[in-house]
Parts: C-alpha cells; structure tokens; sequence
C-alpha cells in the first residue's frame, strides 16, 4: 500500500487549494438545463461523435 505524503500541504502544492473565483461561482449556482448544454455546437458534435463511436464499436455485421 502506498504511504501518505510526508507534506502536510501536499493539496496546496497541487494547487488544490487555490481556486478560481469563476469555478467557485459556477459550482454555487445551479446546474444549466440539459436543453442549454446540447445548444452549444461543439457540445452537440462531441455527443454526436461519442455514440457514432459506440454504435461502430458494438455493431456486429449480419452473418449470412
């Protein structure tokens, strides 16, 4: 099993303890309805690709 860090401020090192005030904010407020999120473009492409992906991986061709 893996020892603990010796440093009591290993967290701080990693910059753990240090947040952005932006990411504070947007973790405090409520989540974006999922119709917001899928408005995005990019947001929409990656899904798209993500289950073409999955769809061509688990696609078994009809044996004849």
């Amino acid at each position: 099993m893996a020892r603990l860090s010796p440093n009591p401020d290993r967290d701080f090192c990693a910059g753990y303890g240090q947040r952005d005030p932006e990411i504070e904010q947007a973790m405090a407020g409520p989540p974006l309805p999922w119709d917001d999120i899928l408005d995005d473009p990019s947001i929409r492409e990656r899904v798209g690709k993500l289950i073409a992906d999955a769809l061509r991986r688990n696609h078994k061709p009809d044996a004849d």
